[in-house]
C-alpha cells in the first residue's frame, strides 16, 4: 500500500470520533482490519501531542507523516497493509472544560440557523477566502474604515462593522464569548472591572512599570481566532466560520486616502499587518477574543510578578475617538 493511502486512512480514523485512548486505538484497528502492535504507541503519541483537542485534518496528516514509529512500520509492513474501513470524519462538538457554558453547534448548517442566515450568506460574512481584501466597491464591504494619527507618528485604524455583521458579532459575544472566564489580571471589557480596578493594586507602590503593546488587536491573526473556537470544542468547519465572522482583512483601497499627520512610512508596515485576517478594532467580539488569547500570557506574567513580590494587571480599551461633526458620514454613505 502507498504511504499516502495509509496516512489518509489513519487520519480519518483518528478524527472520526472522541480522542480518548481506547476509542482512538479501536478506530485505527478497525481501519487497518487488525491489531498491529505499533498502533497503541502511535495513538499514545497522538494524544500526547494534541490532547483532547481536535486538530485540523492537515495537522493530523502532518503528525502521521512525520511520526518515526509509523515510518518504520510502513517500511517494514507496507505490503501487508490494507484499509478495511474508511472512516467518515464526523462533525460534532467535543466536550471541553469551557464547552459546557456555550451553545452546541455541530455543523455549518446548525451555525447558519443559529445566526439566522442561510449558508451562502454565512460564507459571505465569514469571507474565509479574504475576498474583501480585493474589494474595490465600499458599498459591498462589511466595515467602515477610518485612519487616525496618534502621537509619535503612530496610527490607529478603526474598523467599524456595518449593522448586519455587528448583530452577528454581538450574538457570538453574548452567547459564547461572555460565557468564558477571564483571568483575574485582565481588567478591560469585563463586567465589574475597570480602569480603577486595574490601577488599584499599584497604588502606593514605589516602583510601577508600565508597558504599552503596539498594534494590539491586529496582531491576533485569523488562524489563532479560529483555534480559540476549536478549543471550545467546535468542529473545524464551524470554528473556521465563527473565526471568519470575527476577523477582517483590510482592502487595499483604504490606505490610499491618508489623513493629516499620518506617517506614510509607518503605513508600509501596517499594510502588511492588516492585509491578513485579524481582530478588527471596533468589532464587539475583538476585546473578548483578545482577552482569551492573552489568558496564558496573563498566567505567566502574574506568576512572574508574584515571585518578585510585585503585582501584575492588564488593561485594554477599544474606544473610538469622537468624530467632529464635519467628519461624520451622511446616512446615505453608511450603506448597510
Amino acid at each position: 500500500m502507498r504511504n499516502s493511502a495509509l496516512i489518509d486512512g489513519l487520519a480519518r480514523a483518528l478524527l472520526a470520533g472522541e480522542p480518548t485512548s481506547h476509542l482512538l486505538l479501536d478506530r485505527c484497528r478497525r481501519a487497518l482490519g487488525r491489531s498491529w502492535r505499533w498502533l497503541r504507541p502511535l495513538t499514545d503519541r497522538y494524544l500526547k501531542k494534541f490532547g483532547t483537542a481536535r486538530p485540523r485534518r492537515r495537522e493530523a496528516v502532518d503528525f502521521l507523516r512525520n511520526d518515526i514509529g509509523l515510518r518504520r512500520a510502513s517500511a517494514k509492513y507496507s505490503d501487508q497493509f490494507v484499509i478495511a474501513d474508511f472512516w467518515t470524519e464526523r462533525q460534532f462538538m467535543l466536550p471541553t472544560e469551557w464547552s459546557r457554558n456555550v451553545p452546541a453547534i455541530d455543523s455549518t448548517g446548525d451555525l447558519a440557523k443559529w445566526l439566522g442566515l442561510n449558508p451562502a450568506d454565512l460564507r459571505w460574512f465569514a469571507d474565509l477566502k479574504a475576498l474583501g481584501y480585493k474589494q474595490r466597491e465600499p458599498r459591498l464591504e462589511h466595515y467602515h474604515y477610518r485612519i487616525l494619527a496618534k502621537r509619535f507618528g503612530a496610527i490607529r485604524l478603526i474598523e467599524a462593522p456595518k449593522p448586519r455583521l455587528k448583530d452577528l458579532q454581538r450574538q457570538i459575544q453574548l452567547w459564547i464569548l461572555q460565557k468564558l472566564p477571564a483571568h483575574p489580571a485582565a481588567h478591560g471589557f469585563i463586567a465589574g472591572r475597570s480602569i480603577r480596578t486595574f490601577a488599584a493594586p499599584h497604588v502606593g507602590r514605589m516602583v510601577v512599570l508600565r508597558m504599552d503593546l503596539r498594534d494590539f488587536f491586529p496582531t491576533f491573526g485569523g488562524v489563532r481566532i479560529q483555534n480559540v473556537f476549536r478549543t471550545l470544542g467546535y468542529p473545524e468547519a464551524v470554528a473556521d466560520l465563527l473565526g471568519g465572522v470575527c476577523t477582517n482583512a483590510i482592502p487595499i483601497r483604504v490606505w490610499r486616502d491618508l489623513g493629516a499627520g499620518v506617517n506614510p512610512e509607518r503605513v508600509v508596515d501596517l499594510r502588511k499587518l492588516y492585509a491578513r485576517p485579524h481582530l478588527p478594532q471596533g468589532a464587539p467580539t475583538s476585546p473578548f477574543l483578545a482577552n482569551i488569547c492573552c489568558y496564558r500570557l496573563d498566567c505567566r506574567l502574574s506568576a512572574f510578578a508574584r515571585s518578585s513580590g510585585a503585582a501584575y494587571t492588564r488593561y485594554a480599551d477599544d474606544r473610538v475617538p469622537r468624530v467632529r461633526k464635519a467628519e461624520r458620514l451622511s446616512s446615505a454613505q453608511l450603506l448597510n
